[in-house]
């Protein structure tokens, strides 16, 4: 490989691929965190797992909206829309490989066909429908409020209270990593790397899981949490 698929391996590993796996990293800490908070609120270390929690939601926040950010004329981005601009783009230069990893994405997403004949039109066609899908912070509630938090929160924290700003559920959140996921399975199409299995579940959960059990080895170490219940966290 080489070129231009050389460049959108490069922009998929470093940017959607790792997006995505610290989302659900993020995401495994907390929930596993939230499951023993009785526990470890009552502990002399909940200032410390305090932190690791509203770490990992913040991770979760920039990770998400990293990875959905709108690539702009000039501004080139690593983000699932950058890396989706940058195939549109090179086209011509970079045929599908694993022409199967679309054929199964699109079929999950409810598209039966797509045009076959020429690849390169194929090629923009697919691009075009996973733009369309990707979730976009003024048509989106869940996104809208991370973005908000990002933005007045985390990045410039602005003189406003915490309880003044928007929420969104766990559940939600999540829920903006769906067409994502379906664009990293794509894209490895185009790089031949395969990113999901046949069901379209993401082949990096397994890896996303370390950390969350590592906390719950840590919790077990300190006392917060006994052998029995340490094993019902992982």
């Amino acid at each position: 490989m080489d070129g231009a698929a050389a460049e959108l391996s490069k922009i998929v590993r470093e940017g959607p691929f790792t997006d995505i796996f610290l989302a659900l990293q993020a995401r495994n800490v907390f929930q596993v965190l939230g499951q023993h908070a009785d526990r470890v609120n009552s502990s002399s270390f909940a200032p410390a797992f305090g932190m690791f929690q509203s770490q990992a939601s913040d991770a979760f926040i920039l990770a998400i909206t990293r990875l959905l950010e709108r690539e702009r004329e000039h501004y080139p981005l690593q983000s699932v829309h950058g890396a989706l601009c940058f195939l549109a783009r090179n086209a011509a230069k970079i045929p599908v490989s694993e022409p199967v990893f679309l054929e199964q994405s699109m079929q999950r997403m409810g598209y039966a066909e797509i045009p076959s004949s020429d690849l390169e039109r194929q090629t923009h066609a697919v691009v075009e429908i996973l733009i369309s899908r990707l979730p976009h912070h003024s048509e989106n509630r869940a996104l809208e409020v991370l973005k908000t938090l990002r933005d007045k929160r985390i990045a410039h924290p602005e003189r406003v209270k915490v309880e003044s700003l928007p929420a969104t559920t766990w559940q939600d959140a999540e829920s903006l990593l769906k067409i994502p996921t379906e664009a990293l399975a794509i894209l490895g199409g185009y790089t031949s790397d395969a990113y999901v299995d046949s069901t379209g579940r993401l082949l990096m959960e397994t890896d996303a899981k370390v950390a969350s059990i590592a906390t719950v080895r840590l919790m077990r170490e300190v006392g917060i949490v006994s052998e029995s219940s340490a094993q019902s966290g992982r």
